[in-house]
């Protein structure tokens, strides 16, 4: 099973220094206390798992009731599912039951971050759309033909790093995702010194391409650059029905807008909407406010 980011707790050690860690950095904690035997606590379960990976600012902890009953009777937990938020070390709110709505409430409420990073105002955004980019894979991700000093990773910082080819032009980008995304536009930011790239080719969850196969295999959507579109304040909206269920990206920079010998990217940002906030709102509550008795 996909645990996404949330950790499953072994032992009393692993669960207070899960919370240390979580303490020392400022963040939320979400402590899901569940058992193998209680249904409401498995149909939640994945929605748990979607909800880890679209708040990385949180921590998400899973204990098994049944494992670890010390942690559970020092929590006073006697239904499932029930879920304890932490911060600062301290219990500050409590949700008994497999609600999915309202555990999302709970998080976006006592997060900081509110699950997303704060656009900037320059940006706005369509109805229904945020930025998705915090759910890139940033570990599973390359860049082939990206020079050794300025990679591909640079393109997801706010600073003045960037992301430039190296023996020609071209950048073949495989970007995937932590969670499937609906994709509705890109946003680009590059200098406008003729390096910006200008024909781009997307490919939906094709992995393992080269400079090769993207010659020869057809695109899901061709899109042509200029000067305006990289400025880091316009949005390039893509055909939505052909970004609905996208694991991954595959980009592939065929030239630049000044025929110079290397392409730079400064930022690449992907607007769109999460699947698990897409989910969570088909999600029917399977139990009551007081969740199912430990029995």
């Amino acid at each position: 099973m996909d645990h996404g980011r949330v950790q499953v707790i072994g032992s009393q050690a692993e669960y207070a220094q899960a919370l240390l860690v979580a303490t020392a950095a400022g963040r939320l904690a979400v402590v899901d206390f569940t058992a193998k035997w209680c249904g409401p606590c498995n149909a939640i379960a994945p929605v748990f798992v979607q909800l880890s990976n679209k708040y990385p600012t949180v921590d998400f902890v899973k204990v098994d009731v049944d494992e670890q009953a010390e942690i559970a009777a020092a929590h006073g937990v006697s239904a499932m599912p029930t879920f304890i938020f932490i911060k600062n070390g301290q219990r500050i709110d409590e949700l008994r039951g497999a609600n999915a709505a309202r555990l999302e409430q709970l998080i976006q409420k006592h997060s900081s971050a509110g699950g997303a990073e704060e656009e900037e105002s320059d940006l706005k955004l369509p109805a229904g759309h945020s930025d998705v980019t915090q759910n890139v894979d940033k570990a599973q991700g390359e860049c082939l033909n990206q020079s050794t000093e300025h990679k591909w990773d640079n393109i997801f910082k706010k600073d003045d790093s960037f992301l430039e080819s190296d023996t020609d032009e071209q950048l073949l980008l495989y970007i995937p995702f932590n969670q499937p995304i609906k994709i509705h536009s890109l946003c680009f930011q590059a200098p406008d010194d003729g390096r910006a790239p200008q024909t781009v080719k997307l490919f939906v969850n094709k992995r393992d391409m080269d400079f090769q196969s993207v010659d020869s295999a057809p695109a899901t959507q061709v899109i042509e650059l200029k000067a305006d579109d990289v400025k880091g304040d316009k949005l390039v909206p893509l055909r939505f029905v052909k970004f609905q269920n996208v694991s991954s990206i595959t980009i592939f920079v065929e030239s630049n807008q000044g025929g110079e010998p290397t392409t730079v990217i400064q930022r690449l940002r992907f607007i769109g909407q999460a699947q698990s906030a897409t989910n969570m709102n088909e999600f029917k509550r399977v139990a009551g406010e007081k969740g199912e008795t430990h029995g």
